[in-house]
């Protein structure tokens, strides 16, 4: 048995046609590197196939076989394991579960990155789609001073390393990029650094990045062919393009296919179509689960040319493993297993997953005799069933902890309002450090856990919502509030976390909307509205208006509820229900004024937000006429030169343009920006905007 190279804690990797598969992928890495034609593998099988680890072998492949010189990527997807002797626990086999991310990569000196790995799963992603678009991203980030680098030798015109191969295995031939696929045009009016997707990595991944200084509402979020496409996809799909193009590999590694949002499937439907671009994208989903038409992962199927897909499992079948290489697995989890009982668990368990999982129920793990088939035979034989036996196997206690904090996420709060989240904070709950615990929890951040299989996530929120009444949750519930209350979050991951679940409790009637839950539903609304998109304006809006509907017109007037009543009527206009908006304004407007004055910052902010909606409803005069005053009350209040009254001297520029007065625009932008290379200078990004509205 060779164990070079694996990973942690992983079981042999048998089975001569899995062998072939593995090689056959490399091979196709190979060709999708030289011709530049974007290529999908779609591995289709039911859960505990092995789909997963056909991808940890292929990186493994790659890490070894495809990087000359100094050594980029670690030999393994997962970390080497420490102690041999854990080898075979449940631990170590949950571990690998959904995990198509490198954990660990310490180049070696000098190493840059020949090919990319980005590693996407799908059943751990939470927010809405451009969220968890912009969070897969920081992958990219991660590996920002190696890309750099490699960038930096693709677009030079000294000859590097690139993408073509040479006749012998392994060999990487010195080319430039221009010479692999014909770019060096594009790439000589590149600036170095050009690097696009680094620049949107760091964009999108700080909230509210992209939406600093607004002065006006934005723009309805659908398009106009009818699709809602986040900004993200359109400016994300191209720079992968070009970052392929230039000469580096793209490999993306997409786990649970199935469970994809429209805006992944759309930026790999677009990479898909791509020309010239090195991209092999090799997914997982269980069977059949493609070919359902309600599912957006199904369009791919329609839109990527046939030439394009290799659908493995569903096109051609590969046999199940031999008898003789499931009692190697056996063997590598119960080194003392008898003969007898290896050949007739191996006989009986034909899934990968579940041949491990009977592994170490007790009555297996435990064998002092061989046992009888009738035995092997009353146990479950699906992965599910079998996750079900292991946990009526743990200690009350531990099931008591893990029922718990499944009621404990987001998701397991409210379907409508979790927002996709299905981790605890363990700050809140009672610590899960035991063993039996351990293969049921797998940390996400510094204190954010979650399942590592969605089987065992569903089995103990079904058996925590038999155990606990709707007083024992809300007691739950309340102790968790005050905790939130009491600390300090730790990350911005967790401080987000916590707002989630601030407002799913809200959301189902287990906390009150007062200003503390309010707070975090103000948090929460400014992460929605950083990168907003259709999913995210539904969220906000179903959010405020719960709050609403659930608090007198009293309480709602004061604090973060006019932070709140601002979010909902951003998000009103901005999905195209100009009118409510309006009215959402005007009220905001009259709240504002009355409790922080007519001169308030926040209250002319607004007065500028309802001239913005009054254009976008085409009432132009009246939306002249508020920005108008709103010029001159803040030329009273701030003086001529400030920056806030020369964005409202723009805004009322573009009004009168829009209005079709069109001279009196162009006499107000030439004034303009005559001040603005004065008190901004000539270079100002103001300045040049203002240019670019008189031209």
């Amino acid at each position: 048995m060779d164990r070079s190279g694996v990973g942690a804690y992983e079981s042999p990797f048998v089975g001569e046609q899995r062998r072939q598969l593995v090689a056959r992928l490399l091979a196709e890495f190979d060709n999708v590197s030289q011709s530049g034609t974007p290529r999908w593998w779609s591995l289709e099988e039911d859960s505990g196939w092995g789909k997963t680890r056909i991808i940890h072998e292929l990186y493994r492949r790659l890490a070894a076989e495809r990087q000359n010189g100094a050594k980029y990527w670690s030999p393994a997807l997962l970390p080497q394991a420490p102690v041999a002797k854990n080898a075979g626990s449940l631990t170590s086999l949950m571990s690998l579960r959904k995990k198509v991310i490198p954990e660990s990569v310490a180049p070696e000196l000098e190493a840059v990155p020949q090919w990319f790995w980005w590693g996407i799963s799908c059943a751990t992603r939470s927010g809405t789609p451009v969220q968890a678009l912009a969070a897969d991203l920081t992958q990219f980030a991660d590996h920002q001073v190696g890309l750099d680098q490699r960038w930096r030798q693709l677009a030079s015109p000294e000859p590097r390393l690139g993408a073509g191969r040479g006749s012998e295995q392994g060999e990487v031939v010195e080319t430039s990029a221009g010479e692999v696929l014909g770019v060096a045009a594009g790439l000589a009016s590149l600036p170095v650094p050009g690097l696009g997707v680094l620049a949107l990595a760091a964009e999108w991944a700080v909230p509210g990045g992209r939406d600093c200084g607004r002065t006006e509402p934005p723009s309805p979020v659908a398009y106009g062919d009818g699709r809602d496409r986040p900004d993200l996809v359109d400016e994300l799909a191209p720079a992968l393009e070009r970052l392929g193009a230039a000469g580096l590999p793209i490999v993306i590694t997409i786990e649970d296919l199935h469970l994809a949002d429209e805006s992944l499937v759309e930026l790999l439907a677009r990479l898909l179509a791509a020309q010239g671009a090195p991209v092999l994208v090799i997914s997982t989903t269980w069977r059949g689960l493609l070919d359902d038409d309600s599912l957006p992962a199904h369009q791919l199927i329609e839109r990527v040319h046939p030439d394009r897909v290799c659908r493995v499992l569903t096109d051609e079948a590969l046999p199940d493993l031999a008898v003789g290489e499931r009692e190697v697995i056996v063997r590598a989890i119960l080194p003392e297993v008898t003969a007898w009982n290896a050949n007739l668990v191996a006989s009986s368990f034909t899934n990968p997953l579940a041949l491990q999982l009977a592994c170490h129920v007790d009555l297996l793990s435990n064998a002092d005799r061989d046992l009888g088939a009738d035995e092997v035979g009353g146990l479950p034989h699906d992965v599910d069933g079998l996750f079900g036996q292991l946990w009526s196997e743990l200690a009350q206690t531990t099931r008591e902890v893990l029922m718990v904090a499944a009621l404990s996420t987001p998701a397991g709060i409210s379907d409508s309002m979790g927002l996709a989240d299905f981790r605890w904070d363990s700050s809140l709950l009672t610590a899960v450090s035991n063993t039996e615990a351990a293969a049921w929890v797998r940390s996400d951040d510094t204190r954010l856990r979650l399942f590592p299989d969605p089987a065992q996530y569903d089995v103990a929120l079904s058996q925590a919502k038999v155990a606990y009444d709707e007083a024992r949750r809300r007691a739950v519930y309340e102790a968790m509030a005050r905790a939130m209350s009491a600390g300090v979050a730790e990350s911005p991951a967790q401080e987000e976390h916590r707002a989630r679940l601030r407002v799913a409790l809200a959301y189902v009637g287990f906390l009150a909307w007062d200003e503390s839950t309010v707070a975090g539903s103000v948090a929460l609304c400014s992460s929605l509205l950083a990168d907003p998109d259709v999913d995210s304006c539904r969220y906000v809006i179903r959010l405020v208006e719960s709050a609403l509907q659930s608090t007198s017109t009293s309480l709602a007037t004061g604090g973060h509820w006019l932070t709140l009543g601002e979010a909902y009527a951003r998000t009103l206009g901005g999905s195209g229900r100009v009118a409510e908006a309006i009215t959402e304004t005007e009220r905001l407007l009259a709240d504002r004024t009355r409790v922080l004055g007519a001169d308030a910052p926040d209250t002319m902010a607004t007065r500028g937000s309802l001239a913005g909606w009054l254009a976008a409803a085409g009432r132009l005069p009246d939306a002249v006429a508020e920005a108008e005053q709103l010029l001159a009350d803040r030329t009273r209040v701030l003086g001529a030169d400030d920056p806030d009254t020369l964005a409202t001297r723009h805004h009322v520029a573009a009004l009168l343009g829009r209005s079709g007065r069109v001279a009196e625009a162009i006499t107000a932008l030439e004034q303009l920006l005559a001040d603005q290379r004065r008190v901004l200078g000539p270079d100002a990004l103001q300045t040049l905007a203002t240019r670019g509205a008189l031209a």
